[in-house]
């Protein structure tokens, strides 16, 4: 069988405590190479830490407890356990919103128009932009915007594509 492996930033499930969708953060504790990973909960009035190993499990000879927040494993959860409703998974970014966060603190290469994601990806020539939370408007060093921008990916043997998608 197979071993699923997790990583800080993974969104995951983790039935036995929640229905929603949590993060896996870095362990910061003095044990965090035994135990990389965990999980806090806040709810009003307390935080659980939950410590996990980089395959899901409380230790090493505990069953996964933790699964990936993906369509198949939240209809598999929502079966096993149809009393709880559980949180769908966010889906995959796509466009101008994956360009959105990919151009949120740094430029990226991406097609843009001010029309729609369709139009810039029919352009030719890719343009190095930021994305402006207060105009809402990705932008260029020197200051021309647009509304809509598709995030380009270097390739390994240097042409360049479109991206399809992020999670």
């Amino acid at each position: 069988m197979e071993t699923t492996t997790f990583k800080v930033g993974d969104r995951v499930y983790l039935p036995s405590f929640t229905h929603i969708v949590c993060d896996l953060e870095h362990n910061k504790s003095i044990h965090c190479n035994i135990q990389p990973l965990e999980i806090l909960l806040r709810e009003e009035n307390c935080i659980l830490a939950i410590k996990l190993t980089k395959d899901g499990k409380m230790s090493d000879n505990t069953n996964q407890i933790i699964f990936h927040a993906t369509e198949k494993n939240h209809k598999l959860l929502s079966e096993l356990h149809p009393n709880i409703d559980f949180e769908k998974p966010k889906s995959k970014l796509k466009g101008t919103e994956l360009a959105k966060k990919l151009a949120k603190d740094s430029y990226i290469l991406a097609w843009t128009d001010c029309h729609s994601d369709e139009k810039a990806r029919n352009h030719k020539i890719a343009r190095v932009v930021k994305y402006n939370n207060i105009t809402n408007h990705f932008e260029t060093e020197l200051g021309h915007k647009w509304e809509y921008a598709v995030p380009a990916k270097l390739t390994k043997n240097g042409t360049v594509e479109i991206t399809k998608q992020i999670t």
